[in-house]
């Protein structure tokens, strides 16, 4: 967060001052201006999801402005594409199957969604719109596409009744650019940050906008459909919070809230990748745990390697293991130094994040943001029962 005008004037020397107001119009600083609350900043929700995956991205992507390749205009560019993004295929691909699932009538076992029929609608739309390739390299991902919403149709009614999947609901909050007939909407999350000292208070508003994945009957959990053959640290993490946000603003659970990702092939939702049993957070938790990964984000700056895929198994470790392994840093640098693996870093608008060396204090830091998510872990036959 930038400190204002007036406090940026504040700092400079008289002569600096008075050399720099004639020529930039520098704001005249305002005595009775500090301590202050600054004005509401708004963030997606996906914010959250982003830094935990890779903090070096999300400073990048939120705070910096860079763009991602996947947020260019389509229709900026020269050439057709002769394939689909992931991020074109993904919203695509569950557009089409939560499409086919409303088509179902009451009654009929959801195993006969037209899939077919909700696809070849939306590729129509999507080829006009020049997100989807033409002509024979349409006819090959076609296929492609129609074996995901199988894989998911399959996975997804062995683990669901037919009654949980037609009460899915989507949770909106803030501005809703997109609405569906059963999502539920509802005000901005507004927390409150302390990006200051005792000493020096600097209290920020932060207004968190966006949706959360479908969510099960009784705010129980969340279904998240990936294209990936395998469910990753990210997947899972994303419906781990978007319990958080729920538990924040007041609908909490039960029981274990549970996140399942059905990934693009077959897959038993059982799995542990698959799916992630986590105790409930009180509302006062979920707000304590909002206000402290604000509170980390916003006090970057993060040009460090972090990423999620070796972060989250290093504090599984510790939990398991009861004491912090050590060597962190040194296992991100062997996942950066290996030339077959990708990791959460590389996902992003900040080009050659091998540039970067991990943080010093990376134990301390990882098991603030992830011990959450550890701690919290219930088997799924403590969910069952």
């Amino acid at each position: 967060v930038w400190p204002a005008p007036a406090e940026l004037t504040a700092r400079l020397a008289p002569e600096a001052r008075a050399l720099l107001e004639p020529l930039v119009g520098a704001c005249r600083p305002d005595a009775s201006s500090a301590p202050r609350s600054e004005s509401a900043l708004r963030l997606p929700l996906s914010t959250l999801h982003e830094f935990l995956s890779s903090p070096l991205q999300a400073w990048g992507k939120r705070r910096l402005g860079f763009r991602d390749a996947d947020d260019a205009d389509v229709l900026a560019g020269d050439d057709e594409p002769f394939s689909t993004s992931i991020l074109d295929a993904t919203v695509l691909l569950r557009a089409a199957f939560y499409d086919a699932l409303a088509a179902v009538p009451v009654g009929t076992p959801f195993e006969e969604a037209p899939l077919e029929r909700a696809l070849d609608a939306r590729i129509l739309r999507a080829e006009l719109e020049g997100r989807l390739p033409t002509g024979v390299f349409l006819r090959v991902e076609r296929g492609r596409h129609l074996y995901v919403l199988e894989s998911w149709r399959r996975n997804v009614a062995r683990h669901f009744d037919d009654a949980t999947l037609r009460s899915l609901a989507i949770h909106r909050f803030g501005q809703a650019t997109r609405r569906g007939t059963s999502d539920v909407l509802a005000p901005p999350v507004e927390v409150e940050v302390d990006l200051g000292t005792p000493q020096e208070p600097h209290v920020v508003q932060v207004r968190l906008h966006g949706s959360t994945l479908p969510v099960l009957p009784g705010q129980s959990g969340t279904l998240q459909l990936v294209l990936a053959k395998k469910a990753s640290q990210r997947h899972v993490v994303r419906g781990f919070l978007d319990h958080v946000v729920l538990a924040a603003t007041g609908n909490t659970c039960e029981g274990p809230f549970r996140a399942v990702v059905s990934p693009g092939g077959w897959a038993n939702l059982e799995y542990p990748k698959h799916y992630r049993g986590i105790r409930p957070f009180t509302c006062e938790e979920a707000r304590d745990y909002l206000q402290l990964l604000l509170r980390q984000f916003l006090g970057g700056p993060h040009e460090v390697l972090f990423p999620i895929d070796v972060t989250a198994p290093y504090v599984e470790e510790w939990h398991r293991e009861g004491v912090a392994p050590g060597g962190l840093a040194a296992r991100i640098q062997a996942s950066r130094d290996d030339g077959w693996n990708r990791d959460s870093d590389d996902y992003g608008p900040v080009p050659q994040p091998g540039r970067f060396a991990p943080p010093t204090d990376g134990e301390a830091l990882a098991w603030a943001r992830l011990g959450p998510l550890v701690t919290r872990r219930v088997e799924p036959e403590e969910v069952s029962s």
